[in-house]
């Protein structure tokens, strides 16, 4: 599934054969800067909405639900029966999925200071979300989903788009300000 912010559709990829791929396109009304899935369940931003479709049969996605948020949603990661989901107010908000019917938003954490935030997923690792931020990255403590709080903020000088962790490590890709590599050992 790959969203896109040029055009209002998710594109499903079929790549049983990577020979010949095929595409075909799923309409969300809105543009899918948010992407993710987990199990059969696809996640998507759309604006400010945002919305859970089932895909255990990949190519057809049904619609099961959604939930309105007040600003566009960015990236999102899923983690068991909770949704993190990243906003370009610099906030990022906890959504309950147990209820695939009816999820809800059951936490917020927004910066203390505004910056924009990357246009990616959060990483998580352990109690705590890695974001990238158009300055650096933002980490997160999530031990009580219900009321995130913001741990550090590590400046990287450009413009933070990529996480990823191994080990003790984070590293971020960070544009023009090249690839950090952060020892998280110790968080703050």
């Amino acid at each position: 599934y790959v969203g896109n912010e040029e055009w209002w559709d998710v594109a499903i990829i079929d790549a049983r054969n990577q020979d010949s791929l095929s595409r075909t396109f799923l309409g969300i009304s809105g543009f899918s800067y948010g992407l993710s899935t987990q199990d059969t369940i696809l996640l998507v931003g759309t604006g400010g909405s945002f919305k859970l479709y089932n895909v255990s049969t990949p190519a057809l996605p049904v619609y099961l639900c959604g939930v309105s948020l007040p600003d566009w949603i960015l990236g999102i990661t899923p983690a068991g029966s909770v949704a993190f989901v990243v906003t370009s107010d610099s906030g990022v908000y906890t959504i309950d999925i147990s209820n695939l019917a009816q999820p809800q938003i059951t936490g917020r954490m927004r910066r203390r200071v505004q910056t924009q935030t990357g246009v990616y997923n959060g990483v998580l690792n352990g109690q705590h979300m890695f974001v990238p931020y158009s300055t650096g990255v933002l980490i997160v403590d999530k031990s009580q989903t219900d009321s995130l709080r913001e741990e550090v903020f590590f400046p990287t000088g450009g413009s933070a788009v990529r996480v990823a962790i191994k080990d003790s490590l984070v590293f971020v890709a960070s544009g023009l300000a090249g690839l950090w590599v952060l020892d998280i050992s110790n968080p703050q």
